[in-house]
């Protein structure tokens, strides 16, 4: 599937915010994960929706920060594989906060399908069959969505993720809630998953 229009967008700022438009066929990719770990970009979802109907285009409003040629890199792999992704304005506070600063970002943290392995992981972690995943529902204080934990998993934990459900509001008026399936080796996943406690004082 290609983009109906003719080029991919160009951008001339290393700080960028955008909509991208996340169809039924992908729902099930880490297209997120694969900005950060392929084009060393920093993400932060600033709003989204994204269902898990197989039915339902969904969306993610993103804040970019890295290379400007990094950025039309992965503009131009999103516009190959027909991905829709479009400039939208700053949110009310575009600054991004570094990922030391989350301490009490995740208020509500739980795991399911714990022992489950998968015997065919992302190809973005080009790891072997030792890789597992974990699946995990958190939610995220509006006072701290401008925090990129997602992106700090992937880009310092060399984790794979894909973002199975989202709803993030816009204007930061209500607490956003994630489901996130989470892919790497053991090692990798049990320094995610540490990480995550270390922002929550009461996860056991």
């Amino acid at each position: 599937m290609t983009n109906s229009n003719s080029t991919a967008i160009t951008i001339n700022s290393s700080l960028v915010y955008l909509r991208v438009k996340i169809s039924p066929q992908y729902h099930q990719q880490p297209l997120i994960s694969k900005l950060v770990s392929d084009y060393g970009l920093v993400i932060n979802i600033t709003a989204a929706l994204l269902t898990s109907s197989a039915r339902d285009d969904g969306w993610f409003d993103l804040e970019v920060l890295g290379d400007v040629v990094q950025i039309n890199k992965a503009l131009a792999a999103l516009h190959s594989i027909g991905i829709e992704v479009f400039v939208i304005s700053p949110p009310a506070k575009p600054v991004l906060r570094s990922p030391s600063s989350t301490s009490g970002v995740i208020k509500e943290w739980r795991q399911f399908d714990i022992d489950r392995q998968s015997p065919n992981p992302p190809d973005a972690l080009n790891q072997d069959s030792l890789n597992q995943s974990r699946k995990f529902q958190i939610r995220i204080p509006k006072e701290y969505r401008d925090i990129p934990v997602i992106g700090t998993l992937i880009s310092k934990y060399g984790l794979t993720i894909n973002i199975a459900g989202a709803i993030l509001p816009f204007a930061s008026l209500e607490d956003g809630w994630f489901e996130l399936e989470l892919c790497g080796s053991p090692n990798q996943l049990s320094a995610g998953i540490q990480y995550l406690r270390e922002l929550n004082s009461g996860i056991s």
